[in-house]
């Protein structure tokens, strides 16, 4: 069995980096010449729209499988929180790295899309409420296994331990 990482961590850490993505983005976009009214606009409409379609319908699959998950194997190793920061930095910086370029090469564009990776961490944050009253509630913590690649998110079991023995191992 794979490392397993704590789906909240990864989830907060995963929102802060999509938010900052679309930010610099943004700001990017505007230092470039975008119009600051409409860049705003195209920006805040985009995210507002994403952010409300990822927070209703996003990580489907974490939705269904975590109410059900069964408990880890008491032999499964725990990722580090220094091992999913690099992971979730890792993942996201392609997506930065587009982001700020289309911002640098089409302002108006770019703002555009810096919506995108900020509207999906608004929903994580909101997926990462309801994830976190579902800890509370059941006194479990939720753990998924590490991906094998940039694809697997969607694909990767779900698990749980209760938080004291989780807070203890970390």
């Amino acid at each position: 069995m794979r490392p397993l990482a704590i789906v909240s961590r990864e989830i907060r850490l995963e929102a802060l980096a999509r938010l900052v993505t679309g930010d610099v983005g943004l700001v990017v976009a505007l230092v470039r010449g975008a119009a600051p009214g409409a860049a705003i606009a195209a920006f805040l409409l985009v995210n507002g729209v994403l952010g409300a379609i990822w927070a209703w319908r996003g990580q489907g699959r974490l939705r269904a499988l975590a109410p059900v998950a069964p408990r880890a194997d008491d032999e499964a190793e725990l990722e580090t929180p220094d091992a999913t920061k690099r992971r979730v930095i890792k993942g996201i910086v392609p997506a930065f790295v587009a982001v700020v370029v289309l911002a640098l090469v089409y302002p108006g564009a770019g703002a555009v899309i810096a919506g995108v990776p900020a509207g999906i961490g608004a929903g994580d944050l909101h997926l990462l409420g309801w994830l976190r009253r579902l800890e509370r509630d059941r006194e479990e913590c939720f753990l998924r296994e590490t991906p094998q690649s940039a694809f697997s998110g969607v694909r990767r079991p779900v698990y749980t331990r209760p938080i004291s023995e989780v807070t203890a191992a970390t």
